[in-house]
């Protein structure tokens, strides 16, 4: 994903360009932009349990950032700027029916800002290497 918020890094609301669901808010995986903070995280959430997720450093305002974000279970990472964050966690995977674009899927943490490239692969975790050649 390529993509530039346009709130400031204090903005009260966490920003979410990408959630990928199954027709729900209970179970997903979703990007963030931290409220209050700006700091960029990827994230599972699966039978209404969160695992840790890698978080990035801090998304400024007005710039745009490649972020690249992979997981299966026991296994997550995301890329942004060329910089990697990994983490093991315990995740239980779940069959995604839609993916949400530009906010999370109660329509309420919009990104307000744009996405220039946006990239899924659904069935595969992509190598942490690939990452980094994406989102250098």
């Amino acid at each position: 994903m390529l993509a530039t918020p346009e709130l400031p890094t204090s903005y009260g609301t966490t920003q979410t360009p990408l959630q990928i669901d199954e027709g729900d808010n209970l179970q997903r995986i979703d990007i963030d932009r931290g409220s209050g903070s700006g700091r960029l995280s990827g994230g599972i959430t699966s039978n209404n349990t969160a695992w840790g997720a890698p978080s990035g450093g801090v998304w400024p305002q007005n710039t745009q950032w490649p972020v690249a974000y992979t997981l299966q279970t026991n296994d997550q990472a995301i890329v942004y700027s060329g910089s990697l964050n990994t983490y093991g966690g315990t995740a239980e995977m779940f069959t995604p029916a839609r993916i949400v674009i530009g906010a999370n899927g109660n329509g309420v943490h919009q990104l307000d800002g744009t996405i220039a490239r946006l990239a899924i692969w659904p069935n595969t975790r992509q190598p942490n290497a690939f990452l980094q050649q994406i989102a250098p």
